[in-house]
């Protein structure tokens, strides 16, 4: 239970992390200060260039979009509408083959007025880059067909909705980290992220209010998803190679592995927690929760004094076959288990 313990306040701290910009200080949500010398920044509602391998955003109000562009050799960044007030106007910087941007000049603001502007930024199709590093605000961020090695996207009231792409192993993604106060997530992962040299590729999404909806339809070796009150919905068409985290603390989980992962802790408090798997699929389940329904196959749980049962699931064609081991801590919560055919 320690362990539970910490994991637990591991989540609440990550969670607060993604807002620490935007609230440090006690300061409301509605100001921000923008700190940083601007005396080689360039100022301009455009800018284009070549041999750019990462990108870093600060953008505090209205849309990002991050789009592929075929047939184009240069990476280009843009802003709409055009400001007539240069305070507001798009600073850029470009050094060491990364491409800066920030939404306006040093200073503070309100979240609102001339502050709200779209950036899109065209990423030629042929280049990988390296890192993509975004810290939004109340706009949403969508990030489609771009290839990166690593994408770290903040936000805090705006939703966030991407579809990365890759060639092969060495332009896929290796991590991709997602966090989010009050906004929705929703990621589409479709290219192995474990690369030639083996390292193992990671997701890591989070939101305070907002809710998870996460398609992996390749493999991955980590997946970690968190909320506090929003719904979580992941979809598992690739295989999870190390462990599955999933957290909330009173929203409903629903997990539909067509690829069913080795290793999956669920915590998740004042929930209905939905597990769909193939009925070829076999289990080892320790669990609080309160089960549905009695699943045809399942054995009897053995109650422990805290409150635990052990419950097993090995279809007599599959009975050679390794189990995977599932953790279900749901206090207070309702566990379906669901049985599908391959």
């Amino acid at each position: 239970m320690k362990k539970t313990v910490v994991k637990i306040f591991i989540s609440i701290l990550l969670l607060a992390a993604a807002s620490v910009v935007f609230c440090a200080c006690g300061k409301s949500p509605n100001k921000y200060k923008l700190e940083y010398d601007d005396a080689a920044w360039r100022v301009g509602s455009r800018v284009e260039a070549e041999g750019i391998r990462s990108v870093e955003i600060e953008w505090l109000a209205g849309e990002i979009y991050f789009e592929s562009a075929d047939g184009e050799s240069m990476l280009s960044a843009y802003e709409t509408p055009l400001s007539d007030d240069e305070a507001y106007v798009m600073r850029t910087l470009i050094e060491d083959g990364i491409l800066r941007v920030k939404c306006a000049a040093p200073g503070s603001y309100e979240l609102g007025g001339k502050l709200v502007k779209t950036l899109h930024v065209r990423v030629p199709a042929s280049v990988c880059l390296n890192d993509v590093e975004v810290s939004g605000g109340d706009g949403d961020v969508h990030i489609r067909g771009v290839k990166s090695k690593r994408f770290d996207v903040r936000t805090f009231s705006g939703s966030i909705v991407m579809d990365p792409t890759a060639d092969d192993v060495q332009t896929a993604p290796r991590n991709i980290s997602l966090s989010a106060d009050s906004g929705n997530i929703w990621l589409n992962v479709t290219h192995d992220m474990d690369g030639a040299d083996g390292e193992g590729g990671t997701v890591y999404a989070a939101t305070s209010s907002g809710s998870l909806d996460v398609k992996i339809n390749a493999s991955v070796s980590a997946l970690s998803l968190r909320t506090i009150s929003g719904e979580i919905k992941a979809e598992l068409n690739g295989e999870i190679l190390s462990e599955m985290d999933v957290s909330t603390r009173s929203a409903n989980v629903e997990i539909i592995a067509k690829v069913a992962p080795r290793r999956m802790n669920v915590d998740a408090q004042n929930s209905d927690v939905y597990l769909k798997l193939r009925d070829d699929a076999a289990f080892e389940l320790v669990t609080d929760a309160t089960i549905a329904e009695s699943m045809a196959g399942l054995s009897a749980g053995e109650q422990s004094a805290n409150g635990y049962a052990k419950y097993s699931y090995r279809p007599e064609e599959y009975l050679g076959a390794t189990a995977s081991e599932y953790s279900v801590q749901g206090k207070n919560s309702v566990l379906h288990i669901e049985k599908f055919s391959a």
